[in-house]
């Protein structure tokens, strides 16, 4: 399955030190391969299919479609990334 990166998640990831940065593209194989990250939840606040996911000390927020696709990359003591999503048109 393929995997999308939005450009603020991908802005993101560019912007990361090297090894953090692998976390989360280890994370991103992950879900190309399986179609899902081990240990991902969905956000029940979602009416489509949001999930999220830890990647370190990261969260990963990502829909499932015909293509998957990364919508929100930030950190996981933050609550700047739930309050991006929840200001997030669906």
């Amino acid at each position: 399955m393929r995997v999308d990166l939005v450009v603020r998640a991908d802005k993101f990831l560019r912007s990361l030190a090297t090894k953090q940065a692998r976390q989360i593209v280890h994370k991103m194989e992950e879900l190309e391969k399986s179609g899902t990250i081990h240990g991902s939840r969905k956000m029940h606040t979602s009416g489509d299919k949001y999930y999220r996911a830890a990647a370190g000390e990261f969260r990963l927020i990502y829909k499932v479609g015909e293509v998957i696709t990364i919508t929100h990359i930030g950190k996981r003591n933050d609550d700047e990334i739930y309050l991006d999503f929840s200001r997030m048109p669906k």
